[in-house]
């Protein structure tokens, strides 16, 4: 897999989308399937939503390179992939492969940043609120184990 990947080779038979692969194996960009890839960055930009993107492109009668209906994963897989801005990563080898850039890394960038928006949002219940819940739910069970049922 090393050695493929320092030739800037893929190792399987299923390009991502946007992508072909050439009979020496390397890949090279497939001008259809780049304007769907850069379709779906600029619907997830607008939309800000997978499952809203995925509901779209499968309207406008889209699908995925297996000719498969889009869904959230999908279109999820599309915009977490680095080699959409020539990021080429194959087993422990990373390289910048320009003629594999399909998407200035401003527009992966702001994807990346819709897509990571909530990760420092405050998730969980408040700790107060899990108290006063946690105790609710003791209490009750208490009371059940006395037979008081009221």
């Amino acid at each position: 897999m090393y050695g493929l990947a320092r030739e800037r080779k893929w190792p399987n038979d299923r390009p991502p989308l946007g992508y072909e692969k050439n009979d020496d194996g390397t890949l090279c960009v497939d001008e259809t399937e780049k304007e769907l890839v850069r379709l779906i960055f600029d619907l997830y930009i607008q939309e800000r939503s997978m499952p809203q993107v995925s509901f779209l492109l499968n309207r406008r009668g889209k699908t995925t390179k297996r000719g498969d209906s889009w869904c959230r994963q999908s279109v999820g897989k599309v915009l977490r992939n680095e080699l959409y801005i020539g990021h080429y990563q194959i087993a422990d080898f990373q390289a910048t492969v320009e003629e594999y850039q399909i998407l200035p890394d401003a527009v992966f960038d702001e994807a990346t940043a819709i897509r990571f928006r909530f990760k420092h949002a405050q998730t969980g219940m408040d700790s107060s609120r899990k108290q006063s819940k946690a105790e609710r739910i003791i209490n009750e069970y208490r009371a059940h184990q006395n037979g008081d049922l009221s």
